[in-house]
């Protein structure tokens, strides 16, 4: 049986985990932090480029992107270190769907809070803090994930 210490601490950490999620607090380390993932189309073609990204729990919905367009998505770690989200990424004359993991907890927690990636025809690449550029370039999965 709960003692009344053990509820009041309970609804506490209920209430500051609902603040945290409105981005009203960041909690005190018990929850990985807030991570915003944006994505640039940078093709060099200039084409058009279709972008859908999802989790295992989320889906982001499909983005069409001109050249030079952005868009963003934030969300909260798991504690699990397991958070992955991946995206398919098609433009014309592209030779098809592209996959990619734009998130993946055990790569980019500890490099990144706002994972800045752009979009190339040969790779996806993140913005590195350290270099000031986007140069931190990874290959297309080898297939569908």
């Amino acid at each position: 049986m709960l003692t009344r210490a053990a509820v009041a601490i309970a609804i506490s950490l209920v209430a500051v985990v609902a603040k945290a999620e409105e981005g009203e607090v960041e909690p005190a380390g018990f929850l990985p932090k807030m991570t915003t993932v944006t994505i640039t189309n940078r093709l060099e073609s200039q084409a058009e480029l279709t972008v859908h990204c999802k989790s295992k729990d989320d889906d982001i919905g499909v983005k069409v992107l001109s050249y030079n367009q952005e868009f963003g998505f934030h969300f909260r770690a798991n504690i699990f270190f397991t958070t992955r989200f991946y995206c398919s990424f098609e433009w014309p004359d592209g030779g098809g769907i592209h996959w990619f993991d734009i998130y993946k907890q055990n790569r980019d927690y500890s490099v990144c809070k706002d994972c800045q990636w752009i979009v190339k025809s040969l790779s996806p690449c993140r913005f590195n803090d350290v270099t000031k550029a986007y140069d931190v370039c990874y290959e297309w999965n080898k297939s569908k994930v």
